[in-house]
């Protein structure tokens, strides 16, 4: 494990004396081209430097940092000082603690923006709802997006200058040139590395933003959307309150009547009853397991549940065409043609939203 002193020694071996190597490469060229901007066209992007990101400095500065349960790390070198900074934390939540060190040690350029110039598009056409590309996608973690902070919404406050808002945090940016905005105040540390912002447009729309650092977003879709996602979750809840509530009925009518017997279709619509609620229980089950284990999650923990849910699918099928097959050649009461009814149309509603929120595809 890398300690403080690894890392300063890293710094020192990153900032050797003007025209020297340093001790890992032959060619000062080599360390130059290195601490660089990866990005070709520095008039769009600011861009990172080789796997460093640049960061929000008085003076040009790269650097990386990371956090995982219970650890954040930060590495700011400012290169023209032989000046670096090194911070490691072992406790939850520390991003706000170690972007003030930066703050102290290294500043940010906010004051330094220079006025916007005459005659750059109105901020307004920019405003919307963005979901970054690093978000989960095409799995059951799908659903959990908004609570992960991959969704930003951009409002104008006046014609230069836009505020982000995300996770209850907020950068606000002035727009320097057209479409590119560079920021002037914050409460967030993730201005630290997303300091400078570009809306992206095709054929005179927004399509999407780019910042600074890991932060490249399209414009939100309906099915990305909050309102997608309460008619998704209103759906789910509906459901699963029916098979909660019909399975306790039908388990108690079948205690108080099992000496009377019961029709095969009757065992059939109670199996089919209880093949949604068993769905909506292994939904639940998956959830709980990947909430408990996060974020230390891996594939094996969701395909035992895909499977199951593939078997209680395919039983629900099965009952559904023996129930279908029975109904058309024996006279069944009312009262449980609707409950058999119900229990379709829930069931098939249940089985769309868990689609929709890639329960039946593996991670």
């Amino acid at each position: 494990m890398d300690t403080s002193e690894d890392l300063a020694q890293f710094a020192i071996a990153l900032t050797p004396e003007q025209g020297a190597s340093g001790p890992l490469f032959h060619s000062r060229s080599t360390l130059d081209l290195m601490l660089s901007p990866s990005f070709s066209d520095q008039s769009v992007m600011i861009g990172t430097h080789h796997g460093f990101m640049s960061y929000d400095a008085v003076l040009p500065a790269v650097g990386h940092g990371g956090g995982t349960a219970g650890f954040t790390t930060d590495l700011a070198i400012i290169p023209s000082e032989r000046f670096a900074v090194v911070v490691l934390t072992n406790t939850v939540g520390a991003n706000e603690f170690t972007d003030k060190v930066l703050e102290l040690l290294i500043g940010n350029s906010r004051d330094m923006v220079d006025a916007p110039p005459p005659g750059l598009p109105d901020a307004a056409h920019v405003a919307g709802n963005f979901v970054m590309l690093r978000r989960h996608e095409c799995n059951v973690m799908e659903p959990l997006n908004f609570m992960l902070g991959t969704h930003l919404i951009v409002d104008a406050l006046d014609e230069n200058t836009i505020e982000v808002n995300f996770m209850g945090m907020s950068i606000i940016y002035q727009q320097v040139a057209p479409y590119i905005f560079r920021a002037i105040s914050s409460d967030s540390p993730i201005a630290r590395v997303a300091y400078e912002a570009r809306i992206i447009m095709e054929d005179g729309e927004v399509v999407g933003m780019t910042m600074i650092g890991p932060f490249d977003l399209t414009v939100e879709t309906f099915a990305q959307s909050i309102a997608a996602l309460m008619i998704n979750a209103s759906m789910l809840g509906i459901s699963l309150l029916f098979f909660l509530i019909m399975s306790v009925v039908v388990f108690i009518g079948f205690l108080r009547k099992r000496k009377e017997g019961l029709t095969a279709f009757t065992h059939l619509s109670n199996g089919l009853l209880l093949s949604g609620a068993l769905i909506g229980l292994n939904y639940f089950l998956v959830l709980l397991r990947l909430g408990m284990a996060a974020p230390f999650i891996s594939e094996r923990m969701v395909i035992p549940h895909i499977w199951i849910n593939y078997i209680l699918v395919a039983l629900a099928g099965i009952l559904l065409i023996a129930a279908l097959l029975i109904s058309a050649r024996h006279k069944v009461q009312a009262k449980r043609k609707v409950l058999f009814v119900l229990s379709i149309v829930f069931l098939a509603m249940l089985i769309f939203v868990l689609a929709n929120w890639n329960f039946f595809i593996m991670m």
